[in-house]
């Protein structure tokens, strides 16, 4: 582990951030809403998947799916280019 000391006379040198990469990111949206989908095609298998019950979770997936959207969309465009910030 580097020392204060060691980081403010310039022996050991600062990482630069890491770069977004939006290849990996759209990837991982990708999986995300296979699963997603999976999960709607299967609540409807369900007996009483259609039923008053499973309605808020088909709402939950639906507002998911869009958000993913929307977050794909951002990353296409890229308006997430450039160092990550935390």
């Amino acid at each position: 582990m580097k020392t204060l000391k060691q980081i403010r006379n310039g022996s050991v040198g600062i990482q630069e951030a890491k770069e977004f990469n939006s290849k990996k990111e759209l990837n991982s949206i990708k999986k995300m809403d296979k699963v997603l989908e999976s999960a709607y095609k299967d609540m409807n298998k369900l007996q009483y998947g259609r039923s008053a019950y499973m309605m808020s979770v088909s709402d939950g997936i639906v507002m998911a799916r869009r958000a993913l959207s929307k977050y794909q969309a951002a990353v296409e465009n890229g308006e997430l280019d450039g160092p990550l910030q935390r």
